[in-house]
């Protein structure tokens, strides 16, 4: 092993180990984390844990990353320290691939060290404050982007790019869409750069690579159409468009009341969104469903160049930049790196703008942008030879710009969800069980229903008197969490109150 080989070997290792100690000191801040997106998940894995497989079959929430909670539930690691064992070791994967871009994009140890100064410290911060499907999408993502920079004419070539696509639609529907548009246009590039010669072959690659994608995909569209009993690749966007309407984020909590947990073993309604009866739009249907798309488009945009900002205050002129530095050299930027990495940018944007956007669903692009940073430095270097005080404040000023947005990240979710954890642990000394329903603040009373093992079946406020009456009937609601400010309301008159004043801020309520 060359001395340079070394030199790399101990870097990484010093990375893995930082990243492993970062996220290790950052866990007592954020062990208590909860959203309703990650309740779904835990208890789709408790399902599978305890082999109840019909119920834990759901065309919403994507299974992978579910199914890799399961072993960590198996050894009776308790929930939420499991969802943060998995969220270190995704982050280990990420930044393992991470560092085998970089070493391929660049042949300059101090440019190297920077972008994994930036990839190590994003890293961190991600598997830290959230438990997503989002985290593991970015390291399939990525994967990808690495798999493909040395194409290869073979069937291993398919299957392995195949795999990852399969990968990929297992962690989040939108995978299989974002995987056959991303490798449609790298075979695209590909046929563009390659000899006359070679085009059959790359065709020929691609038609396996899309057939060991629609074995994996059809299995488990097999399995969901069986179980929902009509065909299904999951109903994720169909749910997502449907939100978005009126051109802003209309969930059916907002309007129709209480809603029934999909089956016995769900917490509540949110586990499967499938089953809730709510009307899809179409943007072709009219001119004025046509001007509420164009409009969410722009919003989306807006949104994704702010998400972009928080990234870097750079991230304008690295795109920028970018752009100009392909543009010179014509044809032949077809043929560079930096343009693949452009197509997964677009590629991954392209789809959530037409429906939905969020923070967490554009993390790769972070890791994007360190790498179009790797190619402009490099750039800059070759062009002005700059010396080495100059190539050190650049270096400092990209590290700085890169990590800046990390700090109001971690503060915004410091300590994030502790207040559910006290909420939950007073109101078990009541010993109540059952059917719960609230008046205000549905997550509040999601989250304390997971913690304590009831079934919420949502908020009954945003719905008229006459038609909460007629829910909290039909459900036979045990218990209603009533919430600051306390609203007096007649549905409420078979109910009495059987707790003092908790944290100021709730009362519980049970049936007579």
């Amino acid at each position: 092993m060359s001395r340079q080989n070394k030199l790399y070997k101990r870097s990484r290792l010093i990375f893995l180990i930082a990243y492993l100690a970062i996220g290790i000191a950052l866990f007592p801040f954020f062990r208590h984390e909860l959203n309703p997106d990650a309740l779904s998940y835990y208890s789709i894995a408790g399902k599978y844990a305890h082999f109840n497989i019909i119920d834990a079959i759901n065309a919403y929430w994507s299974p992978l990353i579910s199914w890799l909670l399961v072993p960590l539930f198996w050894l009776q690691i308790p929930v939420l320290i499991a969802a943060r064992i998995l969220m270190i070791i995704i982050g280990l994967g990420i930044m393992y691939v991470s560092e085998k871009l970089i070493k391929a994009y660049t042949q300059r140890y101090e440019v190297y060290i920077g972008a994994m100064i930036c990839i190590t410290a994003f890293t961190a911060t991600y598997s830290s404050i959230f438990f997503s499907a989002d985290t593991l999408f970015v390291f399939f993502s990525l994967l990808l982007l690495y798999k493909t920079i040395q194409w290869q004419h073979h069937f291993r070539f398919a299957l392995h790019t195949g795999v990852i696509g399969v990968l990929l639609y297992y962690t989040k529907a939108y995978g299989l869409p974002f995987f056959i548009l991303t490798m449609s246009l790298f075979f695209l590039q590909q046929l563009i750069v390659s000899e006359r010669k070679s085009r059959k072959k790359i065709l020929v690659t691609y038609a396996k690579t899309i057939g060991v994608l629609i074995i994996g995909v059809g299995l488990w569209a097999a399995v969901l159409s069986i179980s929902y009993g009509y065909f299904t690749l999951g109903t994720a966007a169909k749910y997502n468009h449907s939100i978005v309407k009126n051109g802003t984020i209309d969930h059916p909590t907002k309007y129709l009341g209480l809603i029934p947990p999909p089956n016995e073993s769900a917490t509540s309604g949110w586990e499967d969104v499938s089953y809730i009866d709510i009307e899809d739009w179409d943007a072709f249907s009219s001119s004025e469903n046509m001007k509420i798309q164009l409009f969410l488009i722009r919003v989306h945009l807006l949104s994704v160049w702010h998400f972009l900002k928080h990234y870097t205050v750079l991230s304008t002129i690295i795109i920028f930049l970018s752009g100009l530095f392909l543009i010179q050299r014509k044809w032949q930027m077809f043929r560079h790196e930096l343009f693949r990495i452009l197509i997964l940018g677009v590629s991954l944007v392209s789809g959530y703008i037409l429906v939905l956007i969020n923070f967490r669903y554009t993390w790769t692009l972070a890791y994007l942008l360190v790498f179009a940073a790797v190619f402009l430095y490099d750039s800059f270097h070759d062009h002005f030879k700059p010396n080495k005080a100059v190539r050190l404040i650049i270096g400092l000023i990209l590290i700085i710009t890169f990590t800046k947005g990390l700090y109001f990240t971690l503060d915004e979710h410091w300590r994030a969800d502790e207040n559910y954890h006290t909420l939950s642990a007073e109101i078990r000394e009541y010993q109540i069980k059952g059917k719960i329903a609230s008046v205000g603040e549905i997550t509040t009373s999601f989250c304390i229903s997971f913690l304590n093992g009831y079934k919420y079946y949502g908020d009954v406020s945003p719905v008229d008197d006459s038609t909460a009456l007629a829910q909290i009937n039909q459900y036979q609601i045990d218990y209603i969490f009533l919430w600051k400010p306390f609203p007096e309301k007649e549905y409420l008159g078979n109910y009495t109150v059987i707790s003092d004043t908790i944290k100021g801020e709730l009362l519980i309520l049970e049936r007579q």
